[in-house]
């Protein structure tokens, strides 16, 4: 999995959307088998500007250089290995896109 941090928010692929940017070697993110993962409600405080849809989920719009790119808000809470092979870091909500021109991967 690859996470994009050039741009703001971060964001992830999730596993079975079409993809306009093939991952070769590291595939998507698994996201139907994670347990945390779920639509971000526009009341949550990570939803920012205040886009909402009409079932009161949060989404996006980003504009880029040469493009644009919108569709809902997705969660999740990712574990990182630390140092210590005891302890990891959680980072909880961690946005997930979804494009509307990406197979919905049908969890709700």
């Amino acid at each position: 999995m690859l996470i994009d941090t050039g741009s703001n928010p971060s964001w992830v692929q999730c596993e079975g959307c079409q993809s306009r940017f093939p991952l070769n070697g590291t595939g998507n993110f698994k996201c139907k088998q994670s347990q945390s993962f779920r639509r971000l409600p526009c009341n949550n405080s990570l939803c920012t500007p205040k886009l909402c849809d009409e079932q009161g989920y949060c989404r996006y719009n980003a504009k880029y250089l040469r493009s644009s790119s919108q569709g809902v808000v997705l969660t999740d809470t990712f574990t990182f290995p630390t140092n210590s092979r005891t302890t990891t870091a959680k980072v909880p909500e961690f946005g997930v896109w979804l494009r509307p021109d990406q197979r919905e991967p049908k969890l709700w």
